[in-house]
Formats: C-alpha cells, structure tokens, sequence
C-alpha cells in the first residue's frame, strides 16, 4: 500500500470535514422541515376540506334547511352553492365482496355543483355526473380494506332495505373527507337524503363570483341569514382554529427543531475540531477561510440533500422541505458553526468541563472491568487514560456522538407516545402527518449518527495509530490495537448512555410542551435505546477497526505512513 503522504493526510481532512458539514446541514433542514409541518399541515387541511370555497355555511342544529339553501343561493355575489350531506353507517356484506362491518362515512354531493367547488382526484374510473344515478365512488383505502373495484357493488345499510350502489371511481388515498379513517363512500345527494329520510342538508360551500369582494358578500350572508342560527367558516377562519387546536403540536415540533438544528451545528463543530491536525500550521486566517469554504460546499451538499431525503417521505407527509428562509438558517448554521471550531481555541475545551466530562466516560469505563477478560484490563486502563488525557477530543466527540443518539432516543419516544395524545377529528390530519414527518426525521437521523460516528472515530483513531510509529518491535503494538479499540468501544458506550438519557429527557419535554404528560404509563422507546446501543458500541468499533489493525502491525512496516 502506498504510504499516505501529507498530500493525501490533508484530503483525507478534508474529506472528513465537507461530509461531516453536509451531514449536519441535511439533518438541520430536516428539523426545521419538520418545525414548518404543523402549518403545512393546516393548509393541506383547509385545502382538502374546502377546496375552492370561498365561504362554508353550516347550522348550529346540525342542518341546513331547504328555505336557507335557497336564501343562501340568491345572494348578490354567491356563483356557486354546492349542499352536502354526511352521514354514519355500514356497508352489508355481498357474494363477490367481503365488507368488514367497520363503519363508514356516506358522503352524498350533487354531482353538478360540486366539482366547481371540490376537486375530488379520481385515480380509476370517473366520478359521478347525474343526480338520479346509483353510482358510487369510493376510496383507495376503503377498497383495500374491504376488497372492492371498480364494478363491484357497494350495499348500504339503511333504516329500511340495503341499497345498492355500483362503483364506478376509486378517489385516492382517504379521499375528500377528513378525520374519516379513509373509509368513506361519495354518493348522489338525492339518494342519501332519501335513503335516511334525511330534511335540508349538512352543509353549503360557496364560490363567489370573480371580482365580487368578499368582505361584501360576507355581510349580505349575515344579513340574510340573520334570523337562522349557522356558522359562517371562510378558509383563513378554518386555519386559524386549526392553529389554535394545534399550539401544543406546533410547540413540540419546535422542540424538534432546535434539537435538530443544535445537533447538526456540533456535528459540524466537530467534523471541523477533529481535523485540525491537519490545519494547525495554517493560522488562524487561513483555517477561517478554509472553514468558510468547506462549509459553503458541505453546507450546499447538505441542503440538497435535505431536501431529497424529504422528497422521498411518504405522500401523505407534508413534504420536508424547509424553504427558502429555513434553507439558509441552516447553511449559515453550518458555516459559522464551520468557523467557530476554526478559531475556537484548543485550550477553552480542555478546562474543567471537558475535563470532569472526560473523567466520566473513563469511569464509565472502568466499570466495565471486571467483567473483561484479565487478558484486556491492562489495555483498558490505557485506554481510559488516553480519553483523559486529551479532554478536548472525548468531550467534542461524546458530546456530538451523545446529542445525534438523543435525537434519535427523543423522536422515537415523541412518536411512541402519539397514541396517547387525545386528537380531535379535525385536527387528526395535522397530528398525523407531523408524528409520521418526526417518524421520518428519527430515521434520517439514526443514519446521520451513524455516519458521524464514523466520521468522529476515524479520524482520532488514525491519529492514535500514527502515534505508535515509534513503538519498539516488542509485541507493544498488538496490544496498541487493543487500547484503540477499547477506546472507541468506551466513547461509543459511553455516548449511548448519555444520549439515552438526554433522548428521554428531550422526549418528554417535547410530549409536555405538545400538552401530554409524562407518567409513569409513559412508553419507553426501548427498540431505538437499543438502537442508540448498537450503533454507538457497534459502529464506534467498526470504524476503529482498520485504524487499529494499522497500528498492531511491525512499526517496519508502518514507518512513514502517516508522516
């Protein structure tokens, strides 16, 4: 193998440091994605449940009669007046299909108005078109559940004898109703109103002619309507109560983001920090301008590469993409955190701090002594002297190994204990998407960890390797490999149990600002402990492993390898 010259050292740095960079910036505009979800949440709500409407007129008795339908439509102003009707029931079992029994949302439209207002995105077949036609469009998770398709028929329960309707469309996803489960059938106004002896209607939507403010036909409804008790909803009034439902969901996406935005800025810090082997004879200018280099284009890497793992979150997850703003909080996160660690000086994090913090992880070590082979005690003393000798290097990388580990800890407890969050129907959309979007963000930051403990172990292990050059040929070296395992076995361990800890700290703070509580029924999100183990242990050992059989070979061999 070629010897690795100063040249290749300094690649090698670099290297380090842009993907440590971007690692840290895609993790931060995810966080600050998943910051933005409970608003983008709220608009993909209002949008799904209003359409185009400018207006929704509902009555506080629960219905909108005839005379007010007609009130309603004569207006100035008022294009369109779409009426719905909603109503609970349950499909009956036929020969070709096997209903569940579980109940379903009839949705009945009138299938001239109503797709001037609604856009209900049919997927297979075609929507309905006549009033008198028994017909039915049905959602895609309706017909995976219970097994229909187009041509199949759907038989409604009713007061009287089940009706019959033929499927003619397949809305996707849940369809056009929220809070649903999914599980809903679109039918002809006419028939639903029939079928259960239903007067008047649920509900109007309202499409104001162009040009016509709003403002105006605002006050002609009221006053028209001023002796019917209703509600008048427009969608900026359906978005604000959506918001005041949802503080605690946007406060605990905000927890998320910090923590996210803090763990991406100390894994920058430290991809920078432990390269400085490599730049301490450059000064201080020069390692600044190098720092704003390598962050600009880790920063950039990062940011794209943000944005495509959130292009590849599931469909129904308001898309992570942090915007303009966010994008550029984040690289400027990173690039002045890029030149923090450049001018930090070395001699700040090796006071007392570092120092106790250092004290820790070795003591965490020597209690794993006595269950070691006698073989190996010698070793781990030295290696628990090491991390106590450069408290700088295991402060840095157990802080940033602890804090990526938490992340990882707190989401999976966040998303654990979704269930127990008490949602109200109409906000279950938003909460759903925000707890899948944290569910995603858990798993891009398991790999991100995962990536910066390699990124933080290799370089202080080749560093440790290249110190034993001058070792004499006295079988010293083998034990050298040892010590250097053994140390990144303790970094590792010891970064999974402080995360740990500050993940479940971070987890119920998250849960308590999101308005839950933490009791003793909390769910503990042991699989992603055990996870914060496996990878702090396990890969803290893989990265270590070529290091280290690098430096249990003859120092013959070795001589000028790292010079």
């Amino acid at each position: 193998m070629p010897p690795v010259t100063g040249s290749r050292r300094r690649a090698v740095a670099t290297a380090i440091s842009v993907v440590g960079i971007a690692l840290g910036t895609s993790v931060m505009v995810a966080s600050l994605a998943v910051g933005r979800g409970v608003e983008r949440s709220i608009e993909r709500t209002v949008e799904a449940t209003l359409g185009r409407a400018d207006f929704r007129v509902s009555a506080l008795g629960g219905v909108v009669s005839d005379q007010m339908l007609v009130t309603i439509r004569s207006v100035l102003g008022v294009e369109v007046a779409a009426p719905a009707l909603e109503h609970e029931t349950t499909l009956v079992p036929d020969v070709d299909t096997a209903a569940s029994g579980a109940p379903v949302t009839i949705l009945g439209i009138d299938p001239v108005l109503d797709g001037q207002v609604h856009d209900l995105d049919v997927v297979a077949g075609s929507s309905l078109t006549r009033r008198d036609e028994a017909a039915a469009v049905i959602t895609e998770r309706l017909a995976a559940d219970d097994g229909f398709g187009l041509g199949s028929d759907v038989i409604v329960a009713t007061p009287g004898e089940p009706e019959r309707f033929r499927v003619i469309g397949i809305a996707a996803g849940d369809g056009p109703l929220v809070g649903t489960g999914g599980r809903t059938v679109v039918l002809p106004i006419d028939a639903v109103s029939r079928m259960f002896g239903l007067d008047g209607v649920a509900l109007v939507d309202l499409l104001v002619e162009d040009g016509i403010p709003l403002a105006g036909v605002r006050s002609e409804l009221g006053e028209a309507l001023a002796g019917e008790p209703h509600v008048l909803t427009s969608p900026s009034d359906l978005a604000d109560s959506l918001r005041r439902s949802t503080t605690g969901f946007a406060d605990t996406a905000a927890v998320v983001a910090a923590f996210g935005l803090v763990f991406g800025a100390l894994l920058v810090f430290l991809a920078l920090r432990l390269t400085a082997w490599e730049t301490a004879e450059i000064g201080r200018q020069g390692r600044v301008r190098r720092a704003v280099v390598l962050g600009a284009i880790g920063s950039g890497v990062g940011a794209v590469l943000g944005t495509v793992l959130g292009a590849l979150t599931p469909a129904d997850v308001a898309p992570a993409a942090a915007g303009l703003g966010g994008m550029l909080v984040a690289i400027a996160s990173a690039v002045l955190a890029a030149v923090g660690a450049a001018v930090w000086p070395a001699e700040r994090v090796t006071r007392s701090p570092a120092r106790r913090l250092a004290a820790l992880v070795a003591g965490l070590g020597r209690l794993a002594e006595p269950v070691m082979p006698r073989s190996l005690r010698a070793e781990a003393g030295l290696a628990r002297s090491a991390l106590e000798r450069e408290p700088a290097g295991t402060a840095l990388t157990v802080g940033v190994l602890a804090v990526g580990l938490g992340l990882v800890v707190g989401l999976a407890m966040v998303g654990a204990n979704a269930g127990h969050t008490v949602v109200e129907p109409s906000i279950a959309p938003v909460a759903g998407r925000l707890f899948r979007q944290i569910d995603a963000l858990a798993v891009l930051a398991a790999v991100v960890t995962a990536l910066g403990i390699v990124v933080a172990v290799v370089p202080r292990t080749r560093e440790r390797a290249a110190q034993t050059v001058l070792l004499p040929s006295t079988g010293a070296a083998t034990g050298v490999s040892r010590v250097i395992l053994l140390e990144a076995a303790i970094l590792g361990t010891a970064s999974a149990c402080f995360g740990s800890i500050l993940g479940l700290l971070v987890g119920a703070t998250a849960i308590v600002v999101g308005g839950g509580a933490v009791d003793p029924g909390v769910d503990l999100p042991w699989a992603a402990i055990g996870l914060a183990f496996a990878l702090g242990f396990g890969l803290a050992l893989a990265a270590a492993w070529y290091p280290a059989r690098t430096a249990g070979r003859p120092p013959t061999s070795r001589t000028g390898r790292f010079g």
